[in-house]
């Protein structure tokens, strides 16, 4: 599925920045759980397998709802809970990208030379695209990876 992708032609290594977030774990505080449930990804499906190897990481939450009628006690419990549940999920995710994110992140080799037409080119509105933009090989495989992803999700 990935190998011969638009990832491997232009060798950006952008699946070294992606983590897969893995949502309505209950068993999401549970480590063994966790590791158990990121092997079966492993050995599922080769696909699945093949996606899961190459990004970055696996990330384990939940986040069940939290906007739901209140009818009785019961359901006041529920939402309580279920907030309870979503902080720490929202932790988990804080703690991970903060670890993650503190060393290593993505920046486009040619980010600092582009970055000012882009946010012009966002700020105006516009619907050309600039021309050092369009030249630019590593916005041109952004935006097809983007387009591949639209397509797949």
């Amino acid at each position: 599925l990935l190998k011969g992708s638009i990832f491997d032609i232009f060798e950006i290594g952008i699946l070294d920045y992606v983590t897969i977030v893995r949502t309505k774990f209950s068993n999401f505080k549970n480590k063994k759980e966790c590791e158990a449930d990121k092997k079966q990804l492993h050995n599922e499906n080769e696909n699945i397998a093949n996606i899961v190897r190459s990004c970055r990481n696996v990330i384990y939450v939940d986040n069940p709802p939290t906007n739901i009628q209140i009818i009785d006690e019961e359901d006041e419990e529920t939402v309580i809970t279920n907030k309870k549940i979503r902080d720490r999920s929202r932790k988990i995710m804080l703690d991970y990208l903060d670890e993650a994110c503190m060393v290593n992140y993505f920046k486009l080799k040619t980010w600092d030379q582009i970055r000012k037409p882009i946010a012009e080119y966002l700020e105006s509105n516009c619907e050309d695209v600039p021309p050092e933009l369009e030249k630019n090989q590593e916005v041109q495989t952004l935006i097809k990876i983007t387009e591949s992803f639209c397509s797949i999700i």
